[in-house]
Order: C-alpha cells, then sequence, then structure tokens
C-alpha cells in the first residue's frame, strides 16, 4: 500500500453523506493518496469509511483512528478483512484507545490499562474470527500445531485465481461482475505464527462444539429418545488452514473443502455403532433420506438419493457421483465439480481451465491433471460422466401419466 508523501485528515461528522463523498473525490482529484477520519460522535467510521470507498476509484481511505471501546476486536477485524476486500486493498485500519472522558463519560465502558487494554485487543484481533470462550480457547498450544503447506511451483498448473491468493494485494477485479465481492478472493499470506494460532483456536472451537452437542446426546438419553432419534452430524464445507496456501474458503475445491465430517446414529433404525463407509455422499441427500426413515414420499423436485440403504448396511452405495457447485457472480466466478471415488473434475464457466485430480495416487492434489497429455482420455470420460450427471440429476416434478 502506498501512502504517498501527504495525505487529508479532515472531521466529517459535520457534513452530509453526499457532501463527504464530493469532498473524498476531491481530495482524490487533488492527488493525494490518503484521506484520514478520525472517529467522533456523529457516525462509526467504519460505514462512513466504505462509503468513501464506495465513491472513490484509487483513495486509500484509513480511520485515524477508530475507538477500540466501540466495537469487540473480532467486528473490528472482520471489518477489516470486509472493506479491504470490498474495495481491493484501499483501506488502512488505524485503531487507539481514545481518552478516559470519552470511553467513561460518553460510552459508558470501564477506562483500562492502554498499553495492556490495547496488546489484548490486538491479540484478540489477530484470532479472529478464531474466537472461542474460555477454557476452549487456550485448550491446545500453538506449538502443536501442524498447519497446511504449500509446495514450490505446485499452483502452476492451477487456474489463476489460485496463485493471486501468494500475492500482497492481488487484483480479482477480472472476477467482480457485480458489487458483491467473492469469498476468498484476496490475499492468503498469513504468517507461520498467526496459522498456528489459529489452528490451535480452531481445534478449541471444534471441542466446543463436541460438548455443546455432548449435552444435546445426554438429554436425548434422559428423555428416554435416544433409540429411535436419527442424528446426522456434518457441516457445510471444510476450512482451509494453510493447505496449498489458502485459510477459511472460496473457489478452491480442494479436498480440504469439500471432503466433510459425516456421523449417522440411529440405534433404533439399524444403523450399526462404530461402522464405517467409503462410499459417496452428498448434502443433497440428507432430505430425502430422512423423509424415507419416516415413511413418506420424496417429491420428485429433489435432487438427492435415499442413503438409508448405505447407513444401514444393506448396500455399499447410492451413488457413482457427487456434484459440487460455487457460483458467487453471473458467470466470472461459476464452477462445479465432480467427484467419484477415484477422480475429481473442476470445469469454469466459460473458461478453457479447469482442474483433474487422481485421489488415489495424489491424495494430497498437488498434481493437476487437466493439461497433462497423458491424462486426454481420462478428461474426455470425466467429462462425459459430469454432463450424464447433470442429466440424472434433473428432478421430475410429476410422474409420466400419459403417452401423449
Amino acid at each position: 500500500m502506498q501512502l504517498g508523501r501527504l495525505g487529508v485528515w479532515a472531521p466529517m461528522d459535520v457534513m452530509t453523506a453526499a457532501e463527504s463523498a464530493t469532498f473524498a473525490q476531491q481530495v482524490e482529484g487533488w492527488g493525494y493518496a490518503a484521506l484520514w477520519l478520525p472517529e467522533s460522535r456523529g457516525r462509526n467510521v467504519l460505514a462512513h469509511s466504505a462509503w468513501l470507498l464506495a465513491n472513490t476509484t484509487e483513495l486509500i481511505v484509513a480511520p485515524g483512528i477508530a475507538n477500540i471501546y466501540a466495537r469487540d476486536p473480532m467486528a473490528m477485524a472482520n471489518g477489516q478483512r470486509g472493506l479491504n476486500e470490498q474495495s481491493g486493498g484501499r483501506f488502512l485500519l488505524g485503531i487507539g484507545v481514545s481518552h478516559a472522558p470519552t470511553v467513561t463519560g460518553l460510552r459508558g465502558h470501564t477506562y483500562g490499562k492502554p498499553v495492556a487494554t490495547m496488546r489484548s485487543y490486538l491479540r484478540e484481533m489477530q484470532l479472529a474470527p478464531y474466537l472461542a470462550p474460555e477454557p476452549w480457547a487456550s485448550l491446545y498450544d500453538p506449538a502443536d500445531m501442524e498447519p497446511g503447506t504449500l509446495l514450490p511451483g505446485e499452483l502452476d498448473r492451477m487456474p489463476p485465481h489460485f496463485a493471486k491468493t501468494q500475492e500482497e494485494h492481488p487484483d480479482f477485479s477480472a472476477w467482480r461482475e457485480t458489487e458483491f465481492p467473492n469469498h476468498g478472493f484476496h490475499s492468503h499470506l498469513v504468517s507461520d505464527s498467526n496459522l498456528r494460532k489459529n489452528m490451535a483456536v480452531y481445534c478449541g472451537m471444534i471441542s466446543f462444539m463436541d460438548a455443546q452437542i455432548g449435552r444435546i446426546l445426554d438429554r436425548l438419553d434422559a428423555l428416554g429418545l435416544a433409540e429411535n432419534t436419527l442424528i446426522v452430524f456434518s457441516t457445510d464445507h471444510g476450512h482451509f488452514l494453510g493447505q496449498h496456501g489458502l485459510t477459511a474458503k472460496g473457489a478452491f475445491h480442494y479436498e480440504d473443502l469439500l471432503r466433510l465430517p459425516f456421523i449417522v446414529r440411529w440405534p433404533g433404525g439399524g444403523v450399526s455403532a462404530g461402522a464405517e463407509s467409503a462410499s459417496l455422499q452428498s448434502l443433497v441427500d440428507i432430505a430425502p433420506t430422512f423423509l424415507s426413515a419416516c415413511g413418506l414420499p420424496v417429491p420428485g423436485i429433489m435432487q438427492g438419493v435415499n442413503q438409508l440403504p448405505v447407513w444401514t448396511g444393506e448396500v455399499l452405495s447410492a451413488r457413482n457421483i457427487a456434484i459440487t457447485e460455487f457460483r458467487h457472480q453471473p458467470t466470472a466466478v461459476h464452477l462445479r465439480t465432480y467427484i467419484e471415488e477415484r477422480y475429481k473434475l473442476t470445469v469454469y464457466r466459460d473458461h478453457d481451465y479447469g482442474e483433474l485430480f487422481d485421489l488415489h495416487s495424489d491424495p494430497d492434489e498437488r498434481c493437476n491433471l487437466w493439461d497433462d497429455p497423458g491424462s486426454a482420455n481420462l478428461r474426455a470420460e470425466m467429462m462425459r460422466k459430469a454432463v450424464n450427471a447433470e442429466i440424472a440429476r434433473e428432478p421430475m416434478r410429476l410422474p409420466r401419466i400419459a403417452h401423449a
């Protein structure tokens, strides 16, 4: 981020929204690189910054300063992250402890020792959004964590948005058609120490969830309902913690994001405790399976399959391919991944690039075979299977009742 030699600091609480936008455009037109604004009494400085960023094209907008007593560390960190993503890296966050009369007299907070309070606040910002209550937040030692890795050159054969995540200030404007940003389309550069801290707290979050779900299961036992209650534990997507140089989530369909925890319990319904299955499952299968378990008809519009015979061990599998979709823009970020037992194909709308992985020989997905001449036949066969999967999942809303 280039701040330039000169910037402008201006209290703009006395201006209307239109006047502040015009003033920011004038500052930009005069050639200044940055506009600094204080957090006073009239406006939320992050919301005001968003307005100024939306009405300029190159100007850096920087709170000078945002009061740490005005919002918790997670809100501050998420605000910083969101404004940076939405503005293409033009937001510079400045924070401070303000003054005791303002914090105590106007805001009604207890004013802490400035250095200690700021140090604690910054630590919590570093961990955001990885926050958990104690004792889970401190349950795991960051030194014991082993974040994922990025091997030299492994992104060279991937679609271009993967490599851009390794830039400090990447330009993802080519992937944005609307005013809404894309998940994950920002820099993923995180220090090893912060990755380990994030991973430790993330593990604490998992343990916290485990304890709370345990409370639900204990209650079912106490009510005598556990035997005939069908329970499925899963989630919507995985999470990157350094794998392939990535953090959190986005349009990066590695197994770290798509392969989910999936646990089923139904003692009275024939689901054996401790049994394992390698069969393909999809979240769209849950609803038709629940309906089938209740003896109810499955509407023809549903695209999932009944997995109950797999869960009870009657059959080995109910589907031979699973589909994952990602669409954050009308056309620019629109992809689908087709996963079978061994191979995995990802197709991007209106683009020649894609992904093809052999999950047996390359389980960590380090070698994209999409452009590999020796894998041309495999790619063609997977494309055929992908088209067939799209045809097969087309819903039949009503059964056919006549010849015509």
